[in-house]
This record gives C-alpha cells, sequence and structure tokens, in this order.
C-alpha cells in the first residue's frame, strides 16, 4: 500500500552526519519512487529550510517542509505556509538567563538565522564536530545564516523568533542549563524544550514536529494514519503514538527505538530506502 505521504528527519535519519546536507543516491531514488506513485513528501526537521542544503530544494519530489521542529511550514517555492512562533518575552528570557563562556545560542527567525559560533570550545571536537558544515556547507555560505557575537540584539530586534536553541557541553552545564529553561518555561505556561546531543531546543508550547505535520495534513486533506514518518532523536519523539506508522532509524536513540511502531536499518545503510523497499515496492 502507497502511504498517503512519507515524513523523514534529516540529521540521523536522511543525513549521515550532523552538517551534511548529502542523500544517498538509494534513498533519493526510494522517496522519488513513493512520490510518482502519489505518496506526499515532507521533511520533518530541526533545521530552517535555508540550511536544507541545495539536494533537498532542488529535489522535484519533495513537497513540504515542515521546518524548526514545527515552528515553520514551507512549500517547494520557499513560501511560508505556516508560523508559529515563540513568546519573544520567553525566547528574550531563555537567551538572557543561559549565559556560559562554553554555551552559544542559535536563533531562528523567518528567512534568517543567527549563531553564536565558536570553533574554540573544547567540547566542539565530540558531538559537534561537523558543526562547521551546518552553518557554511562543504560549497559556500549558507543563504541568511549570519555568524554574530551575540545573538540577543537580533532577538530583540525580531518581530518573530521561531525556535532558539542553547549549544551545550554534556554535563553539569547541560544539566543547569536545561533546569533553568524548564523553570522559565514554567512561568510562561510551558515551552517545548528538546534536549538533544549538542543542546537543548525551544520551541512555543504545543509546537513540535508531529502536532505541525498533523496540522497540515488537515489543511491538505491528507489521511494521517496512512502515512509514515522516519525519525532517530528526541525532537522526533512527538511522532511516536500518532495515527501514522512511526518507523525508527537503527541508530536511533533507545527511547526512540522503544516507541516505534517498527525499526529500519540505520542511516549509514539507507533505512529510509531499505523500508520503503520493502513495504512499498519503492
Amino acid at each position: 500500500m502507497i502511504p498517503s505521504f512519507v515524513a523523514f528527519d534529516l540529521d540521523g535519519t536522511l543525513f549521515r552526519h550532523t552538517g551534511l546536507t548529502k542523500v544517498s543516491r538509494r534513498v533519493c531514488e526510494a522517496l522519488a519512487a513513493a512520490h510518482r506513485a502519489g505518496s506526499r513528501i515532507v521533511c520533518a526537521s530541526g533545521r530552517p529550510w535555508m540550511m536544507l542544503g541545495k539536494e533537498l530544494l532542488d529535489a522535484p519530489w519533495l513537497d513540504w517542509r515542515v521546518g524548526l521542529n514545527g515552528s515553520d511550514v514551507t512549500d517547494a517555492e520557499n513560501r511560508h505556509r505556516l508560523l508559529r512562533p515563540l513568546s519573544k518575552a520567553a525566547a528574550l528570557e531563555c537567551i538572557g538567563t543561559v549565559r556560559h563562556p562554553d554555551c552559544h545560542w542559535d536563533i531562528a527567525v523567518p528567512d534568517a538565522f543567527y549563531f553564536e559560533y565558536r570553533m574554540d570550545h573544547r567540547w566542539m571536537k565530540g558531538p559537534l564536530r561537523n558543526l562547521k558544515t551546518v552553518k557554511w556547507d562543504f560549497r559556500g555560505p549558507l543563504r541568511n545564516c549570519w555568524h554574530v557575537p551575540s545573538a540577543m540584539p537580533y532577538a530583540v530586534a525580531a518581530d518573530t523568533i521561531l525556535k532558539i536553541e542553547v549549544q551545550t557541553p554534556e554535563g553539569p552545564i547541560r544539566e543547569r542549563s536545561l533546569a533553568d529553561l524548564r523553570a522559565i518555561a514554567e512561568r510562561h505556561g510551558g515551552l517545548e524544550i528538546a534536549p538533544m546531543n549538542y543542546g537543548i531546543e525551544v520551541t512555543s508550547p504545543g509546537v513540535d514536529k508531529a502536532q505541525t505535520l498533523l496540522l497540515l495534513l488537515e489543511e491538505l486533506g491528507i489521511e494521517a494514519a496512512s502515512g509514515v514518518a522516519f525519525g532517530d532523536a528526541a525532537n522526533d519523539l512527538p511522532m511516536c503514538g500518532k495515527p501514522w506508522t512511526f518507523v525508527a532509524m537503527g541508530n536511533a536513540e533507545p527511547q526512540i527505538l522503544e516507541l516505534a511502531d517498527d525499526v529500519t536499518d540505520g542511516v549509514a545503510e539507507d533505512g529510509v530506502a531499505t523500508w520503503l523497499e520493502r513495504h512499498l515496492g519503492a
């Protein structure tokens, strides 16, 4: 049975390493085959649309982008179809409270991304060794992605803040940052806080990949129950337990593997293509 839609995360699901933008030929062919058969193809990522990479942005089979963990939906022409912003007061309090020499903030607004990026952090040699390619890409600067000494002035000036994230080393600094952010969330009536392997992502209450995907499917008149979604990390957790089939990558975090409806090969083995080929004849 051809699914009504195929949704997928990027880092660890389609991209083999954080910071890359290359999709394997096998995965591209499987997604293109599903698209030709009638599936709507949706990227569901924490990245803004500008960071998807030229290959995905030019892919004729990619219909929709649910970006910034559900804070932004763009179509194939890069037009914003849905924005779900953060409270500016909450965002400014988060950025102003969690300040440490070994941390830096990223701030996403419509069509721009600001980051306090430092390669000289000792912990950058660990999980973020590829971060340079996230920010600049192998083929040159990414459009509208700005390296700034402090993100705070840009947050103050912004009319709309879609997502913020603090990059932290693992250990006490991250735990303290997480506790501070959860306290701020409580004061502001809740925020979505997703600890990741590189830091902590923050979006508006009730805003995550799954809820925004549901809104998009409803708007398009697409049946949710007959679709499939792929993921591997904490910000994919909301996509578990929904009407669609959720498939964990073989390299997924333990909590994802435990809650998934199915498990496929890891990203290095083209797990998205493995599942599509087996179940859909793609």
